[in-house]
């Protein structure tokens, strides 16, 4: 075969190719395997009230700790409590030896009936001793002479009074009790932290005796990012746990909100009252708290698993007359497997939840079931 031969068949072949590629190329898409389409499960957005959930760690702390002292000096008697002891307000903790205590309030009355009597005695002399000066039977002098008498016996039984209530505080207070809480007897109550004193020691007067708490009230104490911290009021109720009980979820009620946020953290320190009146909470447990953010009334949910996301942005697939959309969309608050859309999507929008392949925008598809 001749080379212009050899030439001519290499043209009628390329010209074959070249029909038959063009002839692909006006082919239907492609399909898959079993010669149909890809197929998608797709859903529609649905409406429905939605909380955002915020949660948080905090911290137990004691509301009140105290350490009560003596106000007298004196030989202990007779202590009457124990470590982890339960104590009412104004209940007995210690008693010193009154027997000093009432030999002052002794000498105090028996100093207060003299002073007393000497008053009237006084008294009677200035009221006669007066009436003679305004007859003008007395001279002046012996007048203000009887008013000076009389004067001194008035400090004397002011002085007599001040001292017997000095001596009776004195006994009173030679027996040391738990603190009142004058607003709330009813409920507060104290346990004994540490005991600091044994029977026959002597007390001088500022002596510590004991450090109490009260565990019917306690504070949660707890930090929350400064975006958040709008959502907090007082007397907002927040809810949370401990993992010392678990199952049991408990209720603090807020009363302070920093005025200032922690610049090295960018949050603000929440406190709450918890009210522990079972006593079953203890101070230094940590919490798991949790709170209402926001609350959308209508939010438009759409699956988790729909979401897909580009860099720094989310996006859904929608089905439009057969074929694959993308759409733009902003996510915000979440609940369960749902998540919250809040531009991007109207209600009427077939929103691919799951494909049998990997699919992008602009793929024709075909919708096997709805959801």
């Amino acid at each position: 075969m001749n080379k212009l031969n050899i030439a001519v068949i290499r043209f009628l072949v390329l010209v074959l190719c070249l029909a038959v590629l063009g002839s692909c190329s006006k082919q239907e898409p492609a399909k898959g395997k079993s010669g149909r389409l890809p197929t998608v499960t797709v859903t529609q957005p649905c409406e429905e009230r939605v909380e955002r959930i915020i949660s948080t760690i905090g911290t137990l702390e004691l509301e009140d700790d105290v350490q009560v002292a003596t106000e007298v000096s004196g030989l202990i008697k007779d202590v009457r409590f124990k470590e982890g002891q339960e104590v009412n307000p104004g209940d007995a903790l210690v008693v010193l030896d009154p027997a000093n205590f009432q030999l002052n309030l002794d000498k105090a009355k028996t100093a207060l009936d003299k002073a007393k009597s000497n008053l009237g005695l006084a008294e009677e002399n200035y009221k006669r001793n007066k009436t003679l000066r305004e007859k003008e039977l007395i001279s002046e002098q012996e007048y203000q002479e009887w008013a000076t008498v009389f004067e001194n016996a008035r400090l004397d039984y002011a002085g007599a009074q001040t001292n017997l209530q000095i001596a009776q505080r004195a006994l009173d207070y030679s027996t040391i009790r738990a603190p009142i809480d004058q607003n709330n007897q009813t409920k507060y109550t104290w346990e004994v932290q540490k005991k600091l004193v044994s029977i026959g020691e002597y007390l001088t007067a500022g002596s510590p005796v004991a450090e109490l708490v009260n565990r019917t009230l306690l504070k949660l104490r707890f930090i929350v990012p400064e975006r958040e911290a709008g959502y907090l009021a007082p007397d907002k109720a927040v809810r949370f746990t401990v993992p010392a009980l678990p199952g049991k979820e408990f209720e603090a009620l807020i009363f302070y909100i920093g005025p200032n946020a922690v610049e090295s953290t960018r949050s603000v320190i929440v406190k709450a009252y918890v009210d522990n009146a079972e006593r079953i909470l203890r101070a230094g447990y940590s919490a798991n708290v949790r709170f209402i953010g926001e609350t959308s009334e209508k939010a438009m949910m759409i699956p988790r698993r729909s979401l897909r996301f580009d860099v720094d942005k989310s996006y859904v697939l929608v089905v439009v007359d057969g074929a694959l959309l993308r759409k733009d969309v902003v996510v915000g608050i979440e609940k369960d497997d749902y998540v919250e859309i809040t531009s991007g999507l109207v209600l009427a929008d077939m929103v691919v939840v799951r494909s049998g392949s990997f699919l992008e925008s602009g793929a024709k598809v075909e919708i096997v079931e709805g959801k």
